[in-house]
């Protein structure tokens, strides 16, 4: 695990003098649809019916040396998805699919070792993974690697590249993403960024997050980034606590 870390710091550095190329919304793309040919084409092999759970097909498939189906194995054994949970299991065929070139098992590493799942928790393995795996254009590491910044998981705290991160994953769709990006927008700049802020939280209001819903709420009161809308920011404070946020139950009125 050592080697293969430092291996992939390596191409991390050499990634960092490419001025992030990989960053670009197209690049992302290019990446999401490898991944998706990997993923269909495990699926023509394994069968619709037999896909989303273990199968002794693709535990065939991952010993044969198949990353996606390695990649998949490890899921199957953190989630207990046709098979007894087996997180020492999952955390050997994440590492497999990793060192076999997987992007999804770079990320699930970051997991692994964020919340000690097979082996020792270790922050700084956990973001180191996350970034490479974000750096290499994986959208859903974005995100947790936004979380590292922002919490100071195995790096200094840093509010303003958990931004950058969060908002390369809202461009991609990512609910959660968009969600604190809205927030940091405001927490961070205040009014000179409100509008951005706006945007986000809109975006992610269109996907029924709660907290986004609620901000939204606050942005509609206040007039941030928007003109005021008493009614709107009832509706969204409404809307919040019926999908189950409790603290926007004391903003209804």
């Amino acid at each position: 695990m050592r080697k293969l870390l430092f291996v992939l710091i390596v191409q991390l550095l050499f990634l960092c003098q490419q001025t992030f190329a990989q960053d670009t919304l197209d690049s992302i793309a290019k990446v999401q649809t490898m991944v998706q040919i990997e993923e269909f084409n495990l699926i023509l092999e394994l069968g619709l019916d037999s896909s989303e759970n273990y199968s002794e097909k693709l535990d065939s498939m991952a010993k044969s040396g198949n990353p996606a189906a390695q990649n998949k194995l490890s899921i199957c054994y953190i989630d207990g998805l046709g098979i007894p949970k087996d997180d020492k299991k999952a955390f050997f065929w994440a590492t497999k699919a990793a060192e076999n070139g997987n992007l999804k098992a770079l990320h699930l590493l970051g997991f692994c070792y964020e919340n000690g799942k097979g082996t020792e928790p270790d922050p700084f393995q956990a973001f180191s993974f996350y970034k490479i795996a974000a750096l290499r254009g994986m959208p859903t590491a974005f995100n947790d690697l936004a979380q590292c910044y922002l919490n100071g998981t195995g790096t200094p705290v840093d509010s303003i590249k958990a931004r950058a991160w969060f908002v390369k994953g809202a461009e991609t769709g990512i609910r959660t993403s968009q969600t604190n990006a809205g927030y940091l927008y405001i927490a961070l700049e205040g009014h000179e960024n409100y509008e951005k802020a706006f945007y986000w939280l809109s975006k992610a209001s269109e996907q029924n997050s709660p907290n986004a819903l609620e901000m939204l709420g606050m942005c509609y009161e206040n007039g941030w980034g928007t003109e005021v809308n008493l009614p709107k920011a009832q509706e969204c404070y409404r809307k919040s606590y019926q999908l189950g946020n409790e603290y926007a139950k004391s903003r209804i009125k």
